[in-house]
């Protein structure tokens, strides 16, 4: 009875960790287990509405608390805005109306084509990199920069501040273009075709971030993979992957210095999310309203 009743409490406190996130939160506090500092988990968005940033105050008190900046990737590293356009523009002197329907064109002009945004540069980007950016258009609203490159310029403007990226430049656009032309291309029309379908969704996540719920954010992505060709890989794996990945270097760096993590909302939570692996490594990991 006793051995049972061990087994028991085993299970309990091997599963406890992997119960959903019900906090809201996108600031997390990162403290114990050895640590002599605390560090900080932010959930950042690439878009956001003009006047819904989350960069306020309280949040910039703590970044300027921290020595190191952790993202997914340096971008003001020297070479990245010369490999960004290396990398994402298609080269071969065609562009997407070679490669998409009239039908599908005339609609995405339709859907995007405004003071704000310049079409026919977007016609330039090569379909897997087109796919990714088609979320701005959702929305209905002006679309500024999401909270990750307001931080990144904040950190790179106070200089004292290091910065460093889990991923290289490499890692992300092999991720991207792993996705056949043909494949974006496909995926391009079907939004396209289904705009309104795709412009709830976007929508759906970005009041779940709105509301920093992170774990309904996480679940909306999880399930939109099994009801939709976008994006044409598995979403779960590859959050699994990288936060596998990454976790090694995010543990000497909070050991190391004071740590802002910044990085996409959509890894923070789920089984194998950041705070959940945290956790069950033994730090305190604490939601920050």
């Amino acid at each position: 009875m006793r051995c049972f009743s061990l087994l028991i409490l085993l299970i309990i406190f091997q599963t406890g960790f992997s119960q959903k996130i019900t906090e809201k939160s996108l600031l997390w506090e990162i403290s114990g287990n050895g640590l002599k500092h605390k560090s900080y988990l932010f959930g950042s968005s690439e878009f956001n509405c003009v006047g819904d940033e989350k960069t306020d105050e309280k949040l910039l008190k703590i970044f300027d608390k921290t020595e190191v900046l952790l993202t997914t990737i340096d971008k003001n590293s020297p070479d990245f805005e010369t490999n960004f356009f290396s990398t994402f523009l298609i080269t071969d002197g065609t562009n997407l109306t070679d490669k998409l329907d009239e039908a599908t064109i005339n609609i995405l002009k339709e859907k995007i084509d405004d003071e704000s945004v310049n079409f026919r540069l977007m016609l330039h980007l090569r379909p897997q990199f087109f796919l990714l950016q088609m979320d701005q258009f959702s929305f209905d609203c002006q679309v500024t920069a999401g909270n990750e490159l307001i931080l990144i310029q904040k950190a790179k403007e106070e200089e004292e501040k290091e910065i460093f990226g889990l991923n290289t430049f490499k890692d992300e656009t092999d991720l991207i273009f792993s996705i056949p032309e043909k494949d974006a291309l496909e995926a391009i029309t079907f939004h396209t075709a289904n705009f309104e379908d795709f412009k709830i969704y976007n929508q759906q996540l970005y009041q779940a971030y709105q509301n920093a719920a992170i774990q309904k954010l996480y679940d909306l992505v999880i399930e939109n993979q099994k009801n939709s060709i976008y994006l044409p890989y598995d979403i779960k794996k590859i959050l699994d992957e990288k936060n596998s990945k990454w976790f090694p270097d995010i543990e000497i760096h909070i050991k190391q210095k004071p740590t802002f993590i910044l990085l996409d909302a959509v890894y923070l939570a789920g089984e194998n999310g950041l705070i959940n692996k945290l956790k069950r490594k033994g730090y305190t990991v604490k939601a920050i309203q």
